[in-house]
């Protein structure tokens, strides 16, 4: 059991990939999260995050991997506990289209473009120097649930 944002407890929600949920930030917007992995004890996911958006809407269309606003690993405590609302998992998933991103990590050692295997998202499994910056690879890191919503609500309001 969980203990949501409004104090009540929660009964855990099992998360599986293909999972669509809503992120809601402050001033009354919303963003959109997908959970393209789950570690296996359920507590880190790969997250896809498309927005902010003005208002929630309908879904008509599934936005692709490349949209997403925010590709990140993140603590899964508030879609766990029901803050962050399921509203579908998609029946015929094809995880090879929403595959786990390289990460850029800036240690004192030097700068490193970071792998994790699709079925650990705890451990590096590779990391190769780069001399010359990152681009446009996200960042490495497991954000915690308010650092989503922070970095969410950081960003321009988007259109569906």
């Amino acid at each position: 059991m969980l203990m949501g944002d409004s104090g009540r407890v929660v009964a855990e929600v099992l998360l599986r990939e293909g999972t669509w949920f809503w992120v809601p930030l402050p001033g009354g917007k919303e963003a959109m999260g997908l959970i393209s992995r789950v570690s296996t004890d359920g507590l880190v996911a790969m997250g896809f995050f498309f927005g902010p958006f003005d208002q929630r809407g309908r879904v008509d269309q599934r936005p692709s991997a490349e949209a997403a606003s925010l590709r990140a690993r993140f603590a899964t405590t508030k879609v766990r506990a029901g803050d962050w609302e399921l509203f579908e998992v998609e029946q015929d998933w094809h995880r090879d289209e929403w595959p786990v991103p390289s990460f850029c990590s800036r240690e004192a050692t030097g700068t490193y473009i970071v792998r994790y295997d699709d079925d650990d998202l705890v451990t590096r499994t590779q990391a190769e120097v780069v001399d010359d910056g990152c681009g446009d690879v996200p960042t490495d890191g497991l954000l915690g649930p308010v650092a989503v919503e922070r970095v969410l609500a950081s960003y321009p309001t988007g259109k569906r």
